[in-house]
């Protein structure tokens, strides 16, 4: 079944919980999904880019994206994927 998008924003989401110290490239290839994905999620302000250890950048979720994130499983709960 085809991922929408808050699904795919949740998954990149988790992902970065689950993985936190994990290349930005690494996190999209994990979620299966493209990098310009990855753009319009930061532009939406639910991930931010940090520096770690010196040049290296990794994503880190905001508190826009922890509410997002709550207000999804709340949703998914409500109606899991056998509901359609």
């Amino acid at each position: 079944m085809k991922r929408g998008r808050l699904e795919t924003a949740a998954a990149v989401l988790l992902e970065v919980k689950a993985n936190p110290r994990l290349a930005p490239t690494r996190i999209i290839s994990r979620a299966g999904l493209q990098y310009s994905v990855l753009k319009a999620i930061v532009a939406a302000g639910l991930v931010e880019f940090v520096q770690f250890k010196g040049r290296k950048r990794r994503l880190q979720v905001t508190p826009e994206g922890e509410e997002f994130l709550r207000h999804f499983r709340v949703c998914d709960e409500l109606f899991p994927e056998d509901y359609l």
